[in-house]
């Protein structure tokens, strides 16, 4: 009796000790969770999807080798076109690499691209159905992006890929949830120049958001780095039109000149650069930019050089081949109007 209850004596202190010490260790695991150098345990589920002797070398420290074994086998699905089985791969994948960013973005790519181009083509479908489809592994990919972003809060790669699905201008657009991850990922140490001429892009398709579209321009536009990108310089334009009274707007053959400084000498050539760019974005209406002043631009510019009525962008296109000759000649034109 009494080596029974010194034993149970000793096996109420090993519980005792073991629960006054449990909230310790769980604090220091999840601590060591958020600094990514410790994997979350695998759940049922996935154990299930891997079978009795991948669940034993994932536990042996293997979970990247048993990922890319799987990530061949989607490769497989997706040659076949089995997007489900193609995703339930992914699921599991990156339920065992995580912090992996190549995974959720590939499969992404094959639920929101892949699987909704081809539910786009194949025959024999009825309408209402390849819709719905297409709208369903168009969300699973975004869906695959966002628990992406859960798992890995500081990576702004992810978020830039979403914001591409979000405003992809051949697919439905979410332009205020592109606008947020944008406005999250610029907060991201070391996130790029790019996510601020993106968030530039997103506003600028926004009629209510005209005066963070015209802060945001100012920005980027600040920045000497962006004025050799043409959808910055015709952006610029177009929110400046809207917001700035014309004494003080920026002159054209300024904004499309050098980055280096504006030379008078090629005041033509800039003008002759500005009606070229301001032509593309005109025929990009369909895409929902800001137009504010473009349509009076073009028209004063197709004057001032000459150009005959046929090559204009404005007719709707007709007549239009990507970039009229008729431009090309003006280079050499010796109409142009001299200095």
């Amino acid at each position: 009796m009494k080596l029974a209850r010194k034993l149970l004596v000793v096996f109420l202190a090993l519980i005792v000790a073991g629960l006054a010490k449990h909230p310790f260790e769980k604090g220091f695991t999840d601590n060591l969770r958020e600094r990514r150098l410790l994997v979350k345990p695998i759940d049922l589920d996935t154990r299930k999807a891997l079978g009795q002797t991948s669940y034993a070398i994932a536990l042996g420290g293997m979970r990247s080798l048993i990922a890319s074994t799987k990530n061949l086998k989607a490769h497989a699905h997706f040659e076949h076109q089995e997007w489900g089985k193609l995703e339930d791969e992914f699921q599991t994948i990156t339920t065992l690499q995580p912090h992996t960013r190549y995974y959720w973005d590939v499969a992404s790519w094959h639920l929101a691209y892949n699987a909704y181009a081809d539910f786009g083509d194949r025959p024999n479908i009825p309408d209402a159905r390849r819709r719905f489809l297409q709208k369903d592994y168009l969300a699973r990919g975004i869906r695959f992006l966002e628990d992406g972003i859960d798992s890995n809060p500081d990576d702004w790669r992810l978020r830039q890929a979403l914001v591409r699905i979000l405003t992809d201008p051949f697919k439905p657009n979410d332009l205020p949830k592109a606008v947020a991850a944008l406005e999250d990922a610029i907060t991201i140490a070391d996130s790029p120049q790019i996510l601020h001429r993106e968030l530039l892009y997103a506003l600028a398709r926004m009629p209510n958001r005209n005066e963070d579209a015209w802060r945001v321009a100012r920005e980027v536009w600040s920045n000497p780095n962006n004025r050799d990108v043409p959808s910055v310089r015709l952006i610029y334009v177009a929110l400046e039109f809207k917001n700035v009274a014309p004494a003080d707007r920026t002159l054209l053959e300024e904004i499309f000149g050098p980055r280096g400084g504006y030379d008078p000498k090629f005041r033509v050539q800039n003008r002759l650069q500005a009606l070229k760019y301001l032509s593309f974005y005109w025929l990009r209406k369909r895409e929902g930019f800001v137009m504010d002043g473009v349509r009076e631009t073009i028209e004063l510019l197709l004057k001032e050089f000459k150009v005959p009525v046929e090559a204009s962008p404005l007719n709707g296109g007709k007549g239009w081949s990507g970039y009229p000759s008729e431009l090309f000649r003006l280079h050499q034109n010796p109409l142009l109007p001299e200095e």
